[in-house]
């Protein structure tokens, strides 16, 4: 549920959620939680559908809405506090010829949400593949230092590039607690040396982007957010420009 008294509004109830260390035992009993109560929030499915996925892509976006506006930082207006995901043993496309792959990943592109934050954030079907997120924020010096380089003739806007990438050659539910502790890790930084220990175990060059959403500034960051890189890009962890 929301975690302020202006906003009676619900989330739909969810298979699977992560407590935050500090939520109180007691109140982990009860039927409804207060959405800053946890950490990550899952769907689970036997076999995924289509259905399935688009199912959780609307249960993400409302799940994030329940939260109270964000902090006006580069990482808090494009990656939300509760990580959002999908959990399946299996999958539908089982027929001589199906691209299991590519439906999954043509499922995600075809509803795309209304801003990044509330983007999902996993999809890991364990006999098939993990598709885990990775969001950059392209800002004006990088296109410039791009646009540099010699034979380069790039004509482009500053933007956040978002969407999915998917591992391959490599166990889906492994990729899964790699990136579970680089999500985790953004908020708290803590974290941060085992998620790097645990990213460098998975095979170089095995991830690749392929679900991809575009986001102009304008639309993906706070005004507030934006004043502040017009003035230069504080040096902090609420402000890195790649986020996975």
């Amino acid at each position: 549920m929301t975690d302020s008294s202006a906003n009676t509004e619900q989330s739909k109830e969810t298979d699977l959620v992560i407590f935050h260390p500090s939520y109180p035992k007691r109140l982990r009993e009860q039927t409804h939680i207060l959405a800053s109560g946890i950490v990550a929030a899952f769907s689970v499915k036997m076999t995924l559908n289509a259905q399935g996925i688009r199912e959780a892509q609307d249960e993400a976006a409302a799940l994030r809405r329940l939260l109270p506006p964000p902090n006006a930082t580069i990482r808090d207006d494009i990656i939300s506090p509760i990580l959002f995901g999908v959990l399946a043993h299996s999958h539908q496309w089982t027929a001589p010829g199906s691209d299991a792959r590519g439906n999954v990943e043509r499922a995600l592109e075809d509803r795309p949400p209304r801003n990044p934050r509330e983007w999902i954030d996993v999809v890991c079907i364990s006999d098939l593949a993990c598709w885990s997120r990775l969001a950059v924020v392209i800002l004006d010096h990088v296109l410039m230092a791009i646009r540099k380089s010699p034979g380069n003739t790039i004509s482009d806007t500053p933007h956040v590039q978002d969407g999915l990438s998917r591992t391959d050659n490599s166990s889906a539910l492994g990729v899964l607690v790699a990136f579970l502790n680089s999500r985790f890790a953004i908020f708290d930084p803590t974290l941060r040396p085992i998620a790097a220990g645990l990213r460098g175990l998975l095979p170089d060059g095995s991830s690749r982007l392929v679900v991809k959403h575009r986001w102009e500034l304008d639309d993906a960051l706070s005004r507030e957010t934006r004043d502040t890189l017009h003035r230069g890009t504080p040096r902090s962890p609420e402000w890195e420009v790649v986020y996975f």
